[in-house]
């Protein structure tokens, strides 16, 4: 039965959807099978694992959500080009109807979608785009954890927090079980004293649900990101693939899932 985790935050520019994709990249590679549902309309993790482009396909995120039909959610599934890793793409269509119509719709739409998949999968992650509207609530709504990256050295990283931890509050009447898998750092670079402040405060709000693997402001991010590939694909033996390799390890262990099988 797969894991779902929402990968949530209000404010853009803190690499959530790079630390996602790459995530995803390094479950695979600890021999796990998984699925990235693409909910941000900027598409950028399907323009990373897709070589279609997305506004040519049928079947979408749009879909996933508004097609009243069940078997609707196998069809939105396609290979990514990494083995192991499924894809339900993104596109622009979804920024023009999805919000719109999911006022009409309760939150729990997505969930039921995603329930059909479960037995497919060992982990299911959710980009959702970077705010707190009706997507993010649906994400919320349909998974088991969600993930919080913080960017690092930005001093205004922890604003919007709370608004996060209400929308949180608000899925849980839907979704009881919702659970915060973590807080972690994305850019960080530790030599910079509002850094190191930022991660004396965060340490001591989240406590044990801080991370303790911080992924670096590297610029192999950009690097791989502009070859539409994972730093795991363009440079295995750097600095940010390491980190990322450490921080899903740290994943599984907190999901009981272990990472003692698979590629390093």
């Amino acid at each position: 039965m797969a894991k779902t985790i929402a990968s949530a935050t209000q404010k853009g520019g803190v690499g959530k959807t790079t630390s996602t994709v790459n995530l995803a990249d390094a479950f695979v590679r600890r021999g796990r099978k998984v699925l990235l549902i693409d909910l941000d309309p900027q598409s950028n993790a399907t323009s990373v694992l897709s070589e279609v482009n997305p506004n040519s396909l049928r079947h979408t995120t749009t879909e996933l959500i508004l097609d009243p039909d069940p078997a609707v959610a196998t069809a939105c599934i396609r290979p990514s080009r990494i083995e192991g890793l499924d894809l339900v793409a993104s596109s622009i269509r979804l920024a023009r109807a999805a919000e719109t119509e999911l006022i009409r719709r309760n939150t729990t739409t997505l969930s039921k979608r995603i329930s059909l998949l479960k037995d497919v999968y060992d982990i299911i992650l959710l980009d959702c785009p970077p705010n707190l509207g009706r997507l993010t609530g649906n994400a919320l709504c349909a998974a088991d954890y969600y993930l919080v990256p913080l960017k690092g050295g930005d001093i205004y990283s922890l604003d919007g927090f709370d608004d996060l931890e209400m929308t949180v509050r608000e899925a849980r009447d839907d979704n009881p079980k919702l659970t915060r898998l973590g807080v972690f750092f994305n850019a960080f670079d530790g030599r910079k004293n509002v850094a190191k402040l930022l991660a004396k405060t965060a340490n001591e709000r989240f406590g044990v649900e801080m991370f303790k693997t911080c992924v670096p402001d590297a610029v192999a991010f950009q690097e791989a990101a502009v070859m539409s590939k994972t730093v795991l694909e363009t440079q295995r033996d750097g600095t940010a693939a390491k980190a990322i390799v450490e921080l899903a390890d740290e994943i599984l262990a907190r999901l009981g899932m272990g990472a003692q099988h698979g590629q390093a």
